[in-house]
């Protein structure tokens, strides 16, 4: 599980939660992106990740830092109201200055972070909460304080044997870990879908680079599982995929997911799968993973025209990890869609007696509670499945 907080040392002190001030001396000097040699000399800011109680990521920035501004989508009516915006790097605490928002007064507030593009306002002296009395659009937060989304962070990674730390280095450059200090893993561009015919196949080239989890989901007609009994598929850097499980409809739909973390990447790699009409979505991930998984769930129909994929568990790390949900449907033309605030990467509708329909979908949980993704297809039958990767 990784548990992220930002911390400020202060010349008389050590203050938790994220602060702005003066800070103590440190070794070295931080450039400004991901390969400092070292923590800056001026005041900073921590912010860091844990496997169990191991330190495994340790991020360092300046307390204030390039001034950005933040378009604000949309504010709710409610106590407290809740800001909307796009991918902000917000982990809560930063001081910001509130300007053309309509139900808040212009000045200065302190963020309470809900989730990487939401969050509430609070008075930054006495703590409290920033209520609403009108929901309104358009505005700006502005700030100084380092973005988990910035490439402002020393990055300095620990590896450990059991409980013992055994090397500690900084990142010097690693362009790949470009996102370590970032709450959300994020979706890479090279995403896709494709149906690989009747006996599977090998997909085109994709750019792997920055992953360090990649997601395969394979929707395969009557049994005819990637691999066959064996359930495998294969790339082209020889990593090892593990399979998350199998479900199989009454008419032949078959999902199964697939996934390895830390895999060995290039800028063109391929996958293989050889099965029963399939079709695969792949869905890389950059971020920082500590390699386990939870909530696994899935489901078939064999009529109708929306499927649940089943409750998960209760989650243990929301905004530290990623949920993943695939799903093979019959239907051979229109589009599917996905509730919960799930985001769909690709689809494809099913070619008869070559491929399979299959979409692929992900979510960064907001909070504990389980999910139970429902996707809605135009016709027929289908299978699905989520899993949440940490």
């Amino acid at each position: 599980m990784k548990i992220w907080f930002a911390l400020s040392i202060m010349a008389l002190g050590a203050c938790v939660g994220f602060a702005q001030g003066v800070g103590a001396q440190a070794h070295g000097e931080g450039l400004p992106v991901n390969q400092s040699p070292g923590p800056p000399v001026s005041g900073f800011s921590y912010a860091d990740a844990f496997a169990s109680s191991n330190l495994t990521v340790h991020c360092i920035a300046r307390s204030h830092g390039p001034v950005t501004v933040i378009p604000v989508t949309s504010v709710t009516n409610a106590s407290p109201g809740v800001f909307t915006t796009a991918a902000n790097g917000f982990q809560g605490g930063e001081l910001v200055t509130v300007a053309g928002v309509s139900n808040v007064p212009a000045g200065q507030y302190q963020v309470v972070y809900i989730s990487g593009t939401s969050f509430s306002l609070a008075d930054p002296v006495t703590g409290v909460a920033v209520n609403t009395s009108a929901s309104s659009t358009g505005g700006t937060v502005t700030t100084d304080a380092p973005l988990l989304n910035q490439k402002v962070w020393a990055i300095q990674i620990n590896t450990y044997s059991g409980s013992n730390k055994v090397r500690s280095s900084y990142v010097n450059g690693d362009t790949s870990m470009v996102h370590a200090c970032s709450i959300s893993p994020p979706l890479l561009s090279s995403h896709f879908v494709q149906a690989l015919g009747p006996s599977g196949g090998t997909t085109t080239a994709f750019n792997g680079i920055g992953a360090k989890l990649i997601v395969v989901n394979t929707s395969t007609f009557s049994g005819g599982w990637c691999g066959g009994s064996g359930h495998t598929i294969s790339d082209s850097q020889s990593n090892v995929y593990i399979s998350a499980g199998s479900y199989l409809s009454g008419l032949g739909d078959g999902i199964e997911m697939f996934y390895v973390f830390n895999p060995t990447v290039t800028g063109s790699m391929t996958i293989t799968c050889s099965g029963a009409n399939v079709t695969v979505s792949v869905l890389p991930f950059s971020g920082t993973f500590v390699g386990t998984t939870e909530g696994l769930n899935g489901a078939t129909t064999t009529s109708g025209t929306t499927l649940a994929t089943g409750s998960t568990s209760t989650l243990t790390a929301p905004d530290h990890e990623v949920c993943v949900t695939g799903v093979n449907f019959s239907a051979t033309s229109g589009t599917v869609s996905i509730d919960t605030g799930f985001t769909i990467t690709d689809q494809v509708p099913t070619n008869n007696a070559y491929s399979q329909g299959d979409a692929g979908a992900y979510l960064v949980p907001p909070s504990t509670s389980a999910l139970n993704p429902t996707w809605t297809f135009p016709s027929g039958r289908g299978a699905a499945e989520v899993l949440c990767f940490k």
